[in-house]
């Protein structure tokens, strides 16, 4: 099964936050990522449960 990868850009549209942020949490843990070429490459299922789903609910409506 494949994992559902998400570029830094996207896991901040998704969090609400600057890209920044995503890369200081990627740098602290607390998103699944790994460094490929340039770019960060973030696990979609390493993202904060609450802020998904409320991304989902949003493009939903």
């Amino acid at each position: 099964m494949e994992r559902e990868l998400l570029t830094v850009r996207e896991v901040a549209g998704r969090l609400r936050c600057s890209e920044e942020t995503v890369r200081r949490m990627i740098a602290r843990s607390e998103l699944a990522a790994v460094r490929v070429g340039r770019g960060y490459p973030v696990d979609a299922e390493s993202i904060p449960r609450p802020a998904y789903r409320h991304s989902d609910e949003r493009s939903a409506a």
